[in-house]
Order: C-alpha cells, then sequence, then structure tokens
C-alpha cells in the first residue's frame, strides 16, 4: 500500500544506505565477467531464504541520464533482452501530479521524482519453468548536490487485485532494485577515422534482489539474474550509440525530461 512516491522513496533511501562506503564490507566478491563486478550480501541473502542480493559495478562511456533512459525504455528492453516476454507500461505520469490527486504538499519530501511509472513485466527463465511476471513502481531523480548522480529506483507494487498472465506465469517480486549512476572524468578515445575525441563516462552501481518463486532451485535462480544483469550491463553502450544515431534516443530523453 502507499502512494508511487512513497514506494520510490523507501527504495532510495535503501539504495543510498547500501551502496554507500561505509556499508561496502557487508557485500561479499561473487565474480567479475564482462567488465563487470559482481558482489553478493550474505545477510540479506539470508533473510530472502536465499534468494541472492546482488551488487554490480561497471564502467560505462555515457551520461547518466543515457542509463535511465534505456532502463525506461520498456519496448527496447524486449527487444534486447531474450529473457523478456512483455514489458508495459501501465500508467506514467509525473509525480507532482500523484502527490496533488493525494492531497500531498509537494515539498512533503526533499527527494524529488519527475517521472514515475507503473510497469508490467512478464520474463522467460527458460525450459521446464513457467514465466514469472509482476508489476513495478520505478523512477529517478537526480542528486540534489549538483554532482550529476542520478538515482533509477524500482520496486515491486503489485497490490491486491494482481492476477498473473494466465497460462502459468508465477508472480515474482523485485524487492531491492536502484541504479545509482555516477559521472566520472571523461576519457578520451580514438575514433575509426583515428580522431581523438572526449567521451563521458559514468561510475554505474546496481542493487538488486528478485525473488521468482516458484520451484527454479534458488542456486539456479541466482545465476539467471546475474547472467541477465550482466549481459543488459556490458551491451549498454552499443545499444545507447545505436538509438543515437538513429534519433531514438533523444526522443526517449524528450518523454522522461532529461532533455
Amino acid at each position: 500500500e502507499g502512494t508511487a512516491s512513497e514506494h520510490l522513496e523507501w527504495m532510495h533511501k535503501q539504495a543510498v544506505s547500501l551502496t554507500s562506503e561505509e556499508r561496502r564490507n557487508e557485500f561479499r566478491p561473487y565474480g567479475k565477467r564482462n567488465g563487470c563486478s559482481y558482489y553478493i550480501h550474505d545477510e540479506l541473502t539470508s533473510k530472502a531464504n536465499g534468494y541472492g542480493f546482488f551488487k554490480i559495478e561497471a564502467t560505462l562511456c555515457l551520461e547518466p541520464r543515457d542509463m535511465v533512459a534505456r532502463s525506461m525504455d520498456m519496448e527496447g528492453l524486449a527487444t534486447i533482452d531474450k529473457t523478456v516476454v512483455m514489458m508495459k507500461i501501465l500508467k506514467q505520469y509525473h509525480l507532482d501530479e500523484e502527490k496533488e490527486s493525494n492531497n500531498e504538499a509537494s515539498s512533503s519530501s526533499s527527494v524529488v521524482f519527475p517521472v514515475c511509472a507503473a510497469v508490467y513485466w512478464c520474463n522467460d527463465p527458460g525450459f521446464p519453468f513457467h514465466y514469472r511476471d509482476g508489476v513495478d513502481i520505478t523512477g529517478y531523480t537526480e542528486e540534489a548536490d549538483n554532482s550529476g548522480t542520478i538515482w533509477q529506483v524500482s520496486v515491486s507494487a503489485k497490490g491486491k487485485n494482481f492476477v498473473s498472465m494466465p497460462g502459468g506465469a508465477i508472480s515474482a517480486t523485485d524487492c531491492y532494485w536502484a541504479y545509482k549512476l555516477e559521472p566520472t572524468t571523461k576519457k578520451i578515445i580514438t575514433t575509426d577515422n583515428n580522431e581523438a575525441v572526449e567521451v563521458p563516462v559514468t561510475k554505474v552501481t546496481l542493487i538488486c534482489q528478485t525473488v521468482l518463486n516458484g520451484y527454479i532451485p534458488i542456486f539456479l535462480s541466482n545465476y539467471y539474474l546475474c547472467s541477465v544483469l550482466i549481459d543488459y550491463l556490458s551491451t549498454t553502450e552499443k545499444d545507447v550509440e545505436k538509438k543515437k544515431n538513429s534519433g531514438e534516443h533523444q526522443e526517449l530523453l524528450k518523454q522522461i525530461n532529461l532533455l
């Protein structure tokens, strides 16, 4: 229960704490792959009956807003992620409108989420397992300190009347999901034409924990989630560049008020 803003504010608060340097030692190194380092939080994993609480770190040549646009591009995600059966925005709105409709003061929180969406998702974990689906509230907020850091957060909010996709889907829960996107020093790269160009660089930190439920062995569930997320991160730069060249990326930035 609660408003979309309350769900996102809760997730943002958890993400700020869990990605802080003070809590870094709570995570145990879990592996490296495709330029990504990933870690597991043993205590929070245990509290979820073995479903992994992961942190993944990577450095990507793009701006923080580029990653936000990609994360909120539901049609695009469905085409690049082979595990996605369906991703659909059920409702997208400005949280100022939501607060007004709930008679909330717009200054009730120091955290502002310019754009928010309720999203239905359905993924295929692979044969012989049933699809997993759910509804998340997702949005982003920029740091008030003008550092350029952006947080993109999501959390499950299926509601009491949620019914999984007919035909055998099983409801899953995104307990934690948050990107911390920090701009860092730009770097010089050499193009195919031997020209030196300066490109933006973002330090990406993702924390996530998804409970898939059903009869998937937990070790397979954890492997599946890590594999999918690392593949997603490692293809981000090429996908963003492709959409920039086609003009699609600029349209996505406009839709979420980041251009």
